[in-house]
């Protein structure tokens, strides 16, 4: 038996019981505006199933599930003991309500070796961070024999990231059978308005597939997107590979459901690098 991760969002994040859980997935996958297509990547946000749940079935209903997914997140808490900042797990299962999700060890090592030495062994900083949780039981949900290769980035700048991305892309190489899974915000404690705005700046380099540009305009702007460097791996992934298109397929915000629009939390879905 492999060692697992304790789950540390089930029961606040989504639903700690496996059959309201798969009921609400079922339900927000139902919801997706547009049929499954074969991408390179997509943005995902992390935020509660109570408010970003739509925005999650939107885009994981948009998708084929392949049967590897490389899952990038945000370290919010920042606790990493990888050198570098790029923390894998790889040694346990990531554990939710509706089961163990198994890594890709060789996926993992591949994309480890091409990357130098930006990523390592970390499960210290996959503890208690929730932005790869979260997309599991969806993943789950849409093929339950999921692999992943889990990769928590702790850096903004723009080298790292593209030397991530050219590992991931050689490490993949001719393979169609692996999505890479951005999880990420777009933007935090601005109104409704303003968050529009910033999403609005983020979704247009998406769209474009430029990864660059995307960490650039969210400094320029300030917009707190706190997977900025997981979404431009995933956009530099899709270029390298020659995909070139993105398209928004979801957005909402925590207002939404709050009802308090003075600050929220803006979600986005979107796919990368259609065929």
């Amino acid at each position: 038996m492999r060692p697992t991760r304790t789950p540390a969002g089930s029961g606040t994040l989504y639903p700690a019981l496996p059959a309201r859980l798969r009921a609400d997935i079922r339900a927000y996958l139902d919801a997706a505006p547009v049929a499954p297509r074969r991408v390179v990547g997509l943005l995902v946000p992390h935020g509660p199933l109570a408010t970003a749940g739509p925005v999650l079935g939107a885009a994981f209903g948009a998708v084929d599930v392949p049967a590897t997914c490389i899952v990038l997140g945000p370290n919010h808490s920042t606790r990493a003991r990888a050198p570098r900042g790029g923390s894998l797990l790889t040694a346990v299962a990531y554990r939710t309500p509706l089961g163990d999700v198994m890594p890709d060890e060789e996926l993992a090592a591949a994309i480890q070796q091409r990357s130098g030495d930006l990523l390592a062994e970390d499960p210290v900083a996959h503890e208690e961070e929730t932005a790869i949780e979260v997309a599991l039981p969806f993943l789950q949900v849409r093929h339950p024999e999921v692999t992943i290769v889990p990769i928590l980035l702790d850096w903004n700048a723009w080298e790292p990231a593209r030397t991530l991305a050219h590992a991931i892309a050689g490490a993949i190489g001719d393979r169609e059978d692996v999505l890479v899974v951005a999880s990420s915000d777009v933007n935090h404690y601005d109104s409704e308005s303003v968050t529009a705005d910033k999403a609005a700046l983020v979704l247009d380099r998406v769209v474009a597939t430029d990864a660059e540009g995307l960490l650039a305009v969210t400094q320029e702007h300030h917009i707190t997107m706190c997977g900025r460097t997981a979404v431009a791996c995933a956009l530099e992934v899709a270029r390298l590979r020659g995909r070139h298109v993105g398209e928004v397929v979801g957005y909402a915000h925590s207002g939404v459901v709050s009802g308090a629009t003075d600050q929220v939390t803006g979600y986005a879905a979107a796919l990368i690098g259609l065929a």
